[in-house]
């Protein structure tokens, strides 16, 4: 049995052609994978690289003005009918990189719950340190409200003070050179102190919607990505 063996090696060597192609397709294995993970530690560390390098900044908001043109409110059941005006103001603060701004909505809640429906903004996009502007009207026809919150908001009016939240809500995306990343959950919230408004003018023409509420001043958001 061994001669029978070792005489078919000797015929043709095909025992050593054998061992040696085992021995090439194996150091080829060997190469493309060191290659391979060569590869995948390069691209991890340039990505890890241009992350610390770059670093996006959160965009800022600043709830410029806001005034509540309409606010009733009604029992059994206990329903919201709002107009609101706003003016926010927002700012790409980095240097190098972009932001895009996909399905944001802007709505206004009392204690948490929305009062308005939500107002979508038109897509954008914002340059380095580039500031953008957006006045929508925020309207609610018939909103449901909890009734202990209905008790407090018409508490709240009556005594000419409203404590109202502006909210943002949707997704961001940052640009750099030709590069976009994922899309970013983005939160904005706006707390907005609102006092009665008196204008003189409104005996005048009662037909001209002037505000009945009106923030003191500019209010910085918080932001969360």
């Amino acid at each position: 049995m061994g001669w029978d063996q070792c005489s078919k090696c000797s015929h043709g060597s095909e025992c050593g052609d054998g061992w040696e192609w085992k021995a090439i397709l194996k150091k080829k294995y060997v190469l493309i994978g060191s290659g391979i993970a060569t590869f995948l530690i390069l691209i991890t560390i340039i990505i890890l690289t241009v992350y610390l390098a770059l670093r996006p900044s959160k965009p800022s908001f600043t709830l410029h003005d806001a005034s509540v043109m309409n606010l009733n409110l009604s029992t059994a059941p206990s329903l919201v009918d709002s107009t609101l005006q706003i003016s926010l103001f927002f700012r790409n603060s980095n240097k190098r990189i972009g932001v895009h701004y996909d399905q944001l909505k802007v709505y206004a809640t009392y204690k948490d719950q929305q009062i308005t429906m939500s107002t979508a903004f038109p897509p954008l996009y914002q340059g380095f340190k580039e500031v953008s502007a957006y006045s929508p009207f925020l309207c609610g026809s018939g909103v449901p409200i909890a009734p202990s919150l209905e008790v407090q908001l018409d508490h709240e009016k009556e005594s000419g003070v409203l404590h109202l939240d502006i909210r943002v809500d949707g997704k961001v995306r940052w640009k750099v050179g030709r590069w976009r990343s994922q899309h970013y959950h983005i939160r904005v919230n706006c707390p907005a102190v609102f006092d009665y408004y008196r204008n003189n003018n409104d005996d005048d023409d009662a037909s001209i919607l002037s505000p009945k509420f009106r923030i003191h001043h500019m209010t910085e958001c918080q932001v969360d990505v």
